[in-house]
C-alpha cells in the first residue's frame, strides 16, 4: 500500500473533525444542502462517513462522492476514462466480477421565481426548475 492510501485509511479523511463541524452547526455545506433538500443531519453524517472512508485508487484518485437530490443524498462512484474524463455512477453493483451502475448527471431542483422574467419563462408562473450537479468528496471541506 502506498503512502497516499495509508494516510487516507489511517485518518479516514478527517471524518471526526468534519462531524464535529456539522454537529456544531458550522458546516456551510450541510447548512446549504439542508436549505435545498429534505435531508437531515443524520442523513448527511451517514453519507459523510461513507464518503470519508473512500479507499482511493492506487494512484491516490478518489472513488466516491455524495450528491444532493431534492429529497436526499445519493452515493456516487467515480469512474475515470481516457484523458482524465471522470463520470459519476449511482446504483453501483458488482455481479459476476463486473461493475454496473447508472450514469448520474445531476438533479433538477425547483425554487420560487425571483422576478418577472423568471415568471414569464416558468411553466406554472410560480417556480423555476434548475439542473445542478452538486457533490462532495472526501477531500472537500464541509
Amino acid at each position: 500500500m502506498n503512502d497516499i492510501n495509508r494516510y487516507a485509511l489511517e485518518n479516514n479523511h478527517f471524518f471526526e473533525t468534519k462531524k464535529k463541524i456539522v454537529l456544531a452547526g458550522e458546516s456551510r455545506i450541510f447548512n446549504n444542502w439542508r436549505e435545498h433538500s429534505t435531508i437531515t443531519r443524520e442523513d448527511f453524517l451517514e453519507a459523510l462517513e461513507w464518503v470519508c472512508s473512500d479507499p482511493l485508487k492506487e494512484d491516490g484518485r478518489m472513488t466516491r462522492e455524495i450528491g444532493l437530490t431534492p429529497t436526499g443524498i445519493i452515493k456516487l462512484h467515480r469512474c475515470y476514462g481516457i484523458d482524465g474524463f471522470c463520470a459519476f455512477y449511482c446504483d453501483w453493483k458488482f455481479q459476476n466480477g463486473k461493475a454496473y451502475g447508472k450514469l448520474w448527471n445531476g438533479e433538477f431542483f425547483e425554487r420560487p421565481c425571483k422576478n418577472e422574467k423568471e415568471r414569464l419563462y416558468s411553466l406554472n408562473g410560480k417556480t423555476v426548475r434548475e439542473h445542478h450537479k452538486i457533490c462532495l468528496s472526501c477531500r472537500d471541506r464541509v
